[in-house]
């Protein structure tokens, strides 16, 4: 699923503070600024903040046939558990907030864990709530999907090698051909398993 990097107190120390989960948008990591900036409120404020970078995201490889999207729910209860491994404590309390598609992967966890979450409280800021909806806003308005399939190509390029090695049915000439993120989405959704664009976001809704 990623990485979630976790600090380690000085000496050895027992760190009793609850830990902050964020979840960063699309193509997003640990290292963009809002996330930095919201792991910094998070510190101050008491917590132990950690981020979940997705699969292959930004400085993150590319290790698998699977790369990091809305589906990431599925991960979480991985993700929670080694974040308890990591700070010593099974019984750690935890608490999330989620931002654009993190917002998404977020609500859908909770919604399909319901009370078994393991999230003590949650926020999630800007998600597409609807994902079938949110299809269909991005079919009418193409600027808007095009612009938003831009930071997305680039994380691509900068991968190409990576995708060669292990999703070599995803061609990149498709990709920079692409004019939408729907497009382009549609170059690798199906290597991720789903029948179709349509088919990701509505098994990824979290309604």
């Amino acid at each position: 699923w990623g990485s979630v990097p976790v600090p380690t107190p000085a000496g050895g120390s027992i760190d009793s503070r609850p830990v902050a989960l964020v979840l960063p948008g699309m193509a997003n990591s640990s290292l963009s600024w809002y996330i930095r900036r919201c792991m910094e409120r998070f510190a101050r404020a008491g917590f132990r903040p950690v981020a979940l970078n997705y699969r292959g995201v930004e400085h993150m490889p590319i290790t698998s046939a699977r790369l990091g999207c809305a589906d990431t729910w599925k991960d979480l209860p991985e993700v929670l558990a080694a974040v308890r491994a990591a700070v010593g404590s099974a019984s750690a309390r935890i608490v999330a907030v989620g931002f654009s598609m993190g917002g998404t992967i977020l609500a859908k966890y909770l919604g399909e864990m319901r009370g078994a979450s393991g999230i003590e409280a949650a926020v999630i800021i800007s998600p597409p709530l609807s994902y079938p909806a949110h299809q269909q806003e991005l079919e009418n308005r193409p600027v808007l999907s095009f612009a938003m399939a831009l930071p997305l190509k680039l994380w691509l390029w900068s991968k190409r090698a990576q995708l060669a090695e292990h999703l070599p049915e995803i061609k990149m000439s498709k990709i920079l051909r692409s004019t939408s993120l729907l497009e382009l989405a549609g170059t690798f959704l199906v290597c991720q398993g789903y029948a179709d664009v349509s088919a990701y976001f509505r098994e990824n809704d979290p309604e």
